[in-house]
């Protein structure tokens, strides 16, 4: 289990290491891309509140776009509920930033990480582009891209306060441990 364990952490400071310098969190000085890609998450967090994750991945994209470092946005994510439903949510968040409909393009099926990236380079026959989460979700992303053939570079949205860090951190340490079998050995 040790051996295990120890082989996980390498794998991610591995992917950690390969992606960090392509992490840009200076919106001044990040390489103008043709299309931004926003990793959706949940609008809403228990108890009504809104997710300070969503909401700074929507301000991140509303500055880049009127920076002009993208010209189209496209928002991935798990779209096809009725109740839940991020891409709705991503849509009309980044309408009220006056965001105009017609740079907003909907993956509906991006229902991980891996769906979102892989899907940008088949399905919508990208070759760069910008994506957009936070820092710690980021090389995951990127490692994803680059395996898939894409050219990423990536823009950190804020990250809140990790009140929650351990259990974001325990989750995206297995998030690229699944990424790595999933993509190098399966």
């Amino acid at each position: 289990m040790l051996l295990i364990t120890v082989l996980g952490i390498g794998i991610c400071l591995w992917i950690w290491a390969d992606t960090k310098s392509q992490i840009i969190s200076n919106s001044d000085v990040i390489e103008k891309r043709e299309v931004a890609l926003i990793l959706g998450t949940s609008r809403w967090r228990s108890k009504g509140k809104e997710n300070p994750y969503f909401v700074a991945r929507m301000d991140a994209a509303a500055e880049l776009y009127f920076k002009g470092k993208a010209q189209k946005l496209l928002i991935s994510g798990d779209g096809v509920g009725k109740y839940y439903n991020e891409n709705r949510e991503m849509r009309k968040s980044l309408l009220n930033r006056g965001i105009p409909d017609s740079v907003i393009v909907d993956d509906k099926q991006g229902l991980d990480t891996i769906a979102s990236m892989t899907r940008a380079k088949s399905v919508f026959k990208l070759q760069k582009l910008t994506v957009i989460s936070q820092p710690f979700h980021l090389p995951r992303a990127l490692f994803i891209g680059k395996t898939v053939g894409l050219n990423c570079i990536a823009y950190a949205a804020d990250q809140p306060s990790l009140t929650e860090g351990f259990y974001l951190y325990l989750r995206e340490y297995f998030g690229q441990l699944d990424a790595f079998i999933k993509l190098k050995i399966a």
